[in-house]
């Protein structure tokens, strides 16, 4: 807890200390249901019975394996950043080499900072009223379902929270180093560039300080060595992801009539390529541009590199959870919901909908 700390007065601060005990609240819930599932909706799990396998579900399964054994050249692995696993398997070694349980742990511990973190940079910028909103639209957001579950979301919220919080008090060192990481845990981490490159650009820095732009770059080459080490091709996780359904790729960016096929191609229900909850969310994700533009410049560059691109070369698939990490959106969310008084049906809605990707996800379905 030092680094919340350090960045404001979490245990004296009354608001902080409110959204403490909330998100802890929030974890025991679905900590509830994570273990109750088979006594619960008996008919429903299909791993009843099985705890193992509901704490290693989907892609938890390959982050464990990476933590063990490291990236295989033609695995389903490789399309994994390394940092998320590199944590499982420190934490690990104080867990008596029990890296499910490393797993779990971390990924509600960085989730916690994360959006204490979350809370402290908003009211910052933007006042308390809005980051209370803000803070509990992001909590109960259906998938945010996957700051519980030992995904990599945890950690990159926590590193961009780090990134953009140690960058507005110029702290530009410690900034750094959470925007080298980035790359090294999400693919979309490379998009702290922009967003640096034009907050140095709006604040006149000086050319020194525009050297802090190197650190998600080589953060990135990071990553391709490493993939390299491994399995002797840089590119290697780009070429396992054509074993996923929506191959996702690079060239699929600029594909308009690839998109526009996809988007209108779905059904009445969550699956891989066709979920009309991605698509509803994404149609959401462009009106809030507007308003995201509006709010301030350096959010739009990121929520417009974090968002469209990866619903583009993804063909909108897992697009709901990729958008839990475009943060800008619950801050606009969050006017929207002050000035309409719609705040209590918007959360209903949230926790409704993550309850379900929850269930779905520990029952061995497709949550995102």
């Amino acid at each position: 807890m030092s680094i919340l700390c350090y960045f404001g007065k979490p245990f004296t601060s009354k608001p902080i200390r409110c959204f403490l005990g909330l998100i802890l609240a929030h974890k025991a819930v679905f900590t509830i249901f994570l273990f109750l599932l088979p006594l619960l909706f008996p008919t429903l799990s299909l791993t009843q019975g099985n705890l193992r396998q509901r704490l290693s579900a989907w892609d938890i399964e390959h982050y464990l394996n990476i933590a063990a054994h490291g990236y295989e050249i033609g695995s389903k692995r490789c399309t994994f950043y390394p940092l998320w696993p590199a944590c499982i398997r420190v934490g690990s070694w104080l867990t008596g080499g029990n890296a499910i349980l490393s797993a779990w742990l971390l990924s509600n511990l960085f989730s916690l900072v994360g959006l204490l973190l979350f809370h402290q940079m908003v009211l910052e910028n933007h006042g308390l009223p809005i980051a209370n909103r803000a803070t509990l639209l992001l909590l109960v957001y259906p998938s945010s379902m996957f700051f519980f579950v030992p995904y990599s979301e945890s950690l990159f919220l926590l590193l961009i929270m780090i990134c953009l919080l140690c960058f507005q008090r110029g702290l530009f060192g410690r900034s750094a180093v959470a925007a080298f990481l980035l790359p090294l845990t999400r693919a979309i981490g490379i998009f702290i560039l922009p967003v640096l490159l034009w907050e140095l650009f709006s604040k006149r820095a000086s050319w020194k300080q525009y050297g802090m732009c190197f650190a998600p770059v080589l953060g990135y080459l990071g990553y391709f060595g490493i993939m390299y080490y491994y399995t002797g091709n840089a590119f290697e996780g780009f070429t396992a992801q054509r074993q996923y359904p929506a191959q996702p790729s690079v060239g699929k960016i600029f594909d308009v009539s690839r998109a526009f096929h996809s988007f209108v191609d779905f059904s009445w229900s969550h699956d891989y390529l066709h979920s009309f909850i991605d698509r509803v969310v994404f149609v959401f994700f462009l009106i809030s541009l507007y308003w995201i533009f509006k709010l301030r410049t350096g959010y739009y560059v990121y929520a417009f590199f974090a968002g469209l691109i990866p619903a583009m070369s993804n063909v909108f698939m897992s697009f709901t959870r990729f958008s839990a990490l475009v943060f800008p959106l619950f801050i606009v969310w969050a006017q929207f919901a002050r000035k309409t008084r719609t705040l209590p049906f918007l959360l209903m809605l949230f926790f409704g909908l993550q309850l379900l990707f929850l269930l779905l996800f520990i029952s061995d379905r497709w949550a995102g």
